[in-house]
């Protein structure tokens, strides 16, 4: 039995990895690969807890997310873009991530359901 099939859960505790990988994936395919059926659900895990701490303006009257223009990882992280704070929230999971990995990190937690 392989490790992945004796865990329980993913931790990501930040893009680091996944953001990179996915940018370069012809460099390191069976990466790319596993992080692309992790997010699809393919590797038997589903998305159970996200963390993050974006820079906010907060409004307890509305919630908007503010996008920076161009910046994408592909589809592996776009739908955990989701703004929870009350206010005017900017996404900026795709930042220098000297900025996203140290500053304020993203935290998946997949749980194992198959």
């Amino acid at each position: 039995m392989t490790v992945l099939g004796e865990t329980d859960y993913v931790v990501l505790s930040s893009n680091r990895a996944y953001g990179a990988l996915w940018q370069t994936k012809e460099r390191f395919p069976f990466m790319s690969d596993f992080y692309s059926r992790l997010f699809s659900g393919n590797l038997g895990f589903e998305l159970v807890a996200q963390f993050t701490s974006r820079p906010t303006i907060p409004f307890p009257w509305n919630n908007i997310c503010l996008y920076v223009p161009g910046f994408r990882y592909g589809i592996v992280s776009r739908m955990l873009e989701e703004c929870d704070a009350g206010g005017i929230s900017i996404i900026d999971d795709y930042a220098d991530e000297t900025f996203t990995v140290y500053d304020h990190p993203k935290v998946l937690i997949f749980k194992k359901v198959k």
